[in-house]
């Protein structure tokens, strides 16, 4: 199938996964950063460069969409790009597919993954749907669910909605007009938007109390300028009294602290993962 990729590293597996699969990739949508944050495209620009695809840094736009017709492009698939999609009907392309890491209609927005945990979700998961004008409003075509527990982090959570991207995109790919055909909309009643929460929504506030503070622990990953990925992992909590002061850091041993807050200590491990 010949496909034009909209995306950033966020999925990349996905797009290893469509060369490997020998699909025709005609070109890459994706953005550029500032020089002062971590270029989360350097995997995908590395890779249209080795495989020689064409690269557009700029949003997409209608004359864009109009040249894929003209390179008889079968497929649009989006994953993990942040511009609208302009109207694609109305040539050869017959698919076009958004990957969204949450279980529509739950969860629409930029960062459902963090927000799911800061939320306190039993589950999450990963949805293909039909791009549509609306943002992650398009009609569902394959859905995966991921159970969630107090004990997982970000980092793990986002590999595992990468692991199951791949597999709903090549489950699609099988039979893509069957399961477009019996595509399902999205219920209004149940549609449960995420709006990009303000500056420092992350930040961990440990006047609170355990069971507050330690959610926006686990849904913490930093990446570094250089591409170090820094998270939070190893979160252990304790609800006792105590006469500390909350916040005050009651011991540090190679990377693992331990925190007082309102209720009770928390202990956590920060976790810097190198990106050579």
């Amino acid at each position: 199938m010949r496909i034009a990729y909209f995306g950033i590293d966020m999925f990349y597996p996905c797009l290893e996964t469509l060369i490997k699969d020998g699909h025709d990739i005609i070109c890459i949508f994706t953005q550029t950063y500032s020089n002062e944050e971590y270029d989360a495209a350097r995997k995908v620009k590395s890779c249209a460069a080795t495989q020689n695809i064409p690269v557009h840094l700029q949003p997409p736009t209608r004359t864009d969409i109009e040249a894929l017709f003209e390179q008889d492009c079968d497929m649009v698939l989006c994953a993990g790009y942040k511009y609208k999609i302009p109207d694609w009907r109305d040539g050869s392309i017959k698919y076009a597919v958004n990957i969204h890491p949450s279980l529509l209609p739950v969860g629409g927005g930029r960062i459902p993954l963090p927000l799911a945990i800061t939320k306190g979700c039993k589950e999450t998961g990963v949805t293909l749907h039909q791009i549509s004008s609306d943002w992650d409003a398009g009609d569902i075509l394959l859905q995966k669910r991921i159970p969630l527990s107090q004990s997982d982090i970000l980092d793990s959570l986002l590999e595992q909605a990468q692991k199951d991207s791949v597999l709903l995109m090549r489950q699609f790919l099988e039979n893509p007009n069957d399961y477009w055909q019996k595509a399902t909309p999205q219920n209004p009643d149940d549609i449960e938007y995420w709006p990009m929460p303000e500056a420092g929504h992350f930040a961990a506030d440990f006047t609170k109390n355990v069971n507050e503070v330690e959610k926006y622990l686990r849904a913490h990953r930093f990446t570094h300028p250089n591409g170090d990925i820094e998270y939070i992992d190893n979160v252990h909590f304790d609800i006792t009294e105590h006469t500390y002061e909350p916040g005050t850091v009651l011991s540090e041993d190679n990377d693992t602290f331990s925190i007082a807050v309102a209720d009770g200590i928390l202990s956590f491990t920060v976790c810097l993962r190198s990106n050579t």
